[in-house]
């Protein structure tokens, strides 16, 4: 479950900057009262996490049911979704420490850049790659590069023998 998270937080990373950016041009837009940078960082971080550490344990169960190592289903694409309503909450509760405006702009712009990112990045609606087909992916990458690279590992062996010698 550890590398589950793990890929979660990378991607959350992503959708972060994503919801900051979002909520900094609602900011410039005059549709959210002043914040400054590291409050909405804080905002948009904790609102990731919530997201990231949430979005394991729903797709951990998936996983399960399905015996899969990354199972697709609408139902499961949903609640990822729907995760971004109370992440968006925390967001805002951070951000306008309970102003109702950055509540609501602060659940917009992270239910817009977690959609953004299950739409682009995760694709949870579909069937990932079993752990054999990862393996197997890489062993034909590991066989092509050799083959592509063949000549140049050739010179560069060749020329280290004359360096020996």
């Amino acid at each position: 479950m550890s590398n589950a998270l793990m890929g979660h937080l990378i991607v959350g990373a992503i959708g972060a900057v994503a919801s900051l950016a979002l909520m900094g041009i609602a900011q410039l837009a005059s549709l959210a009262p002043p914040a400054s940078f590291q409050i909405l960082c804080g905002g948009a971080v904790g609102s990731w996490l919530l997201i990231s550490i949430a979005g394991t344990f729903i797709e951990r169960r998936f996983v399960l049911a399905r015996k899969h190592d990354d199972p697709g289903s609408g139902l499961k694409a949903l609640l990822l979704f729907l995760l971004a309503i109370p992440a968006g909450l925390l967001a805002g509760a951070i951000i306008g420490a309970g102003d109702g405006q950055w509540v609501v702009v602060a659940t917009l712009a992270v239910l817009v850049g977690h959609g953004l990112e299950l739409v682009f990045l995760a694709r949870p609606w579909r069937d990932g790659m079993t752990r054999g087909e990862v393996r197997e992916a890489w062993d034909k990458t590991k066989t092509m590069t050799a083959e592509v690279f063949a000549e140049e590992i050739n010179d560069a062996k060749q020329h280290q023998r004359e360096k020996r010698d």
